[in-house]
């Protein structure tokens, strides 16, 4: 799962490799509140857009002088074989990720892994959705104006931090990998 910043950014393929697949291959999500994402990525290309959805709004829960063209963004991006889920609104007039897990879960899909978009993972962690967490650092160091990357938008205190338990740090290659179940601070339990 990617949010749509990721898609426009990066250009993902979010296909397996270097790793044998048992079973069906892993379904690729999009979460995009506007479906404002090119045709020309490279998952709506024919060989990914059938095993590809786009989690987006209602278009009723879209500003009533964009449900049109909501709905005829979802109607290409349907024609290249990508599957459109219309989704309600949370309180933030973003798509409903509770209610987004809860059609994954219906349909066979436990397991998620999100990749990239910090945004996307901290609504997720506010939601207590994040079950467990495998970070990759790699062994580079950006300025203070760089990307910045939070686990959660609540947690802006030591007393409020997300702690990883148990955690398990190793190397793998170059790059540092953590591992940990999230869990609140003792001092907070919102």
């Amino acid at each position: 799962m990617v949010g749509a910043e990721t898609v426009r950014r990066d250009d993902p393929e979010l296909t397996v490799r270097n790793a044998r697949v048992v079973g069906a291959p892993p379904l690729r999500v999009v979460v995009s509140s506007d479906l404002r994402l090119k045709a020309s990525a490279r998952l709506f290309a024919p060989a990914l857009a059938r095993g590809t959805v786009i989690a987006t709004l209602d278009p009723a829960a879209r500003p009533r002088g964009d449900r049109r063209a909501h709905e005829l963004r979802a109607a290409r991006l349907a024609r290249r074989g990508v599957a459109i889920w219309f989704l309600p609104a949370d309180e933030r007039g973003g798509v409903a990720l509770d209610v987004l897990c809860a059609r994954l879960a219906s349909e066979g899909r436990h397991d998620v892994l999100v990749e990239g978009d910090p945004a996307l993972a901290a609504r997720l962690a506010d939601l207590g959705l994040v079950d467990e967490l495998w970070l990759f650092l790699a062994p580079r160091l950006l300025g203070a104006s760089a990307r910045s990357w939070g686990f959660g938008e609540k947690a802006t205190t030591l007393a409020t931090a997300w702690r990883l338990e148990p955690s398990l740090a190793l190397a793998l290659g170059d790059d540092l990998v953590m591992y940990g179940r999230p869990a609140r601070a003792t001092r907070d339990r919102s």
